[in-house]
């Protein structure tokens, strides 16, 4: 509640939104890297908090990645909030009109593997692989998407997520 006090104060979506994104996606980065340790994972809540409210302030800055980064953290585990990582991933993918591929990969990776539904997960796969340079200010992290969905195709990848 603390923490989303102070957040309140963050209220020009120009000027914030960027600014919590960024720092947002540094601490549940920094908890990703250091799942090991308690105090850290602990602190998750914060950077969640902090992404929420950038998402609030500016839903589409950086092509609706903040929607991304929330999906994936309700769908952090088959026990998550599944049905709210959807609504996330759904969303990205429509701010972005399917052109920031990171979204339809994390909502395969993530998501579809957690269901364990793989017709989605290849069909959301196979859309990244087939896409072609679809948005040019996103090409970097385009290509990251391409070449990280060849690998989640191979069997090995798909044994991790209980498909047979």
């Amino acid at each position: 509640q603390t923490v989303r006090a102070w957040l309140k104060g963050f209220d020009d979506p120009e000027a914030h939104a960027p600014l919590l994104f960024w720092t947002g996606q540094a601490w549940l980065g920094r908890v990703g890297l250091q799942k090991d340790e308690p105090a850290v994972v602990s602190e998750l809540f914060v950077g969640y908090e902090i992404m929420k409210r950038a998402v609030e302030l500016d839903e589409t800055y950086m092509d609706g990645s903040g929607h991304v980064i929330l999906g994936a953290y309700h769908a952090r585990s088959r026990m998550a909030e599944l049905d709210e990582s959807k609504k996330h991933f759904e969303r990205a993918i429509q701010i972005s009109e399917g052109k920031a591929l990171l979204a339809k990969f994390q909502f395969a990776t993530r998501y579809y593997c957690a269901k364990v539904d793989k017709d989605n997960y290849v069909r959301l796969l196979q859309e990244v692989l087939d896409a072609g340079d679809v948005l040019p200010r996103a090409r970097l992290t385009n290509a990251i998407a391409k070449r990280r969905a060849k690998r989640h195709m191979r069997e090995e990848r798909m044994e991790l997520c209980g498909f047979e």
